[in-house]
């Protein structure tokens, strides 16, 4: 049997299927950790050293997103870029260190620690690509770098900088 159907719809065009966003996400939680560990021996004695870095942030980003629907209610492809506004919670390091078995460890708060020149708000610039599937989950993957100097001495400048990847539910 032959199947006869009429659609009642003009063919859309590809400029139906862009759009462009501006979006602010809610306040998203991140937690950085980096470690650097070294080690030596000479003439047999040994030497080490460990130095642990742990951050915790909230981050606004306001974004603007372009996108190309690929399939309607299903693939969405999307570029985006713009800034967003952090603020540390917490910034600790513990460095350890031994030689010849004899060490210890310390701990020292980089936010609260007195003459501290560590700040804790910081305005990044970022941007990266993602993909909306089914219009439920949100993968991205990105860039951020930070345009304030993150230590106010006037001998040390620190920005900060990195690569993120993203998995989100949409609702």
């Amino acid at each position: 049997s032959n199947l006869i159907y009429a659609v009642n719809e003009k063919p859309k065009t590809i400029k139906e299927y862009q759009d462009i966003l501006a979006s602010i996400i809610f306040l998203y939680y991140s937690n950085l950790t980096s470690k650097d560990a070294n080690s030596v021996s000479i003439w047999g004695i040994n030497a080490s050293s460990e130095i642990t870095e742990k951050e915790h942030y909230l981050t606004l980003p306001v974004n603007l997103n372009y996108g190309l629907t690929l399939v309607p209610g299903a693939l969405r492809l999307f570029v985006y870029g713009g800034p967003s506004l952090q603020y540390c919670l917490s910034s600790k390091t513990t460095t350890s260190g031994q030689i010849a078995g004899w060490g210890g460890t310390s701990e020292h708060d980089n936010l609260k620690a007195d003459g501290s020149t560590y700040t804790p708000f910081d305005v990044l610039i970022g941007g990266g690509v993602g993909v909306d599937i089914s219009n439920m989950i949100r993968v991205n993957a990105g860039y951020n770098y930070g345009i304030l100097d993150r230590d106010s001495s006037d001998n040390t400048v620190l920005h900060r900088a990195g690569w993120h990847l993203g998995v989100s539910f949409l609702f």
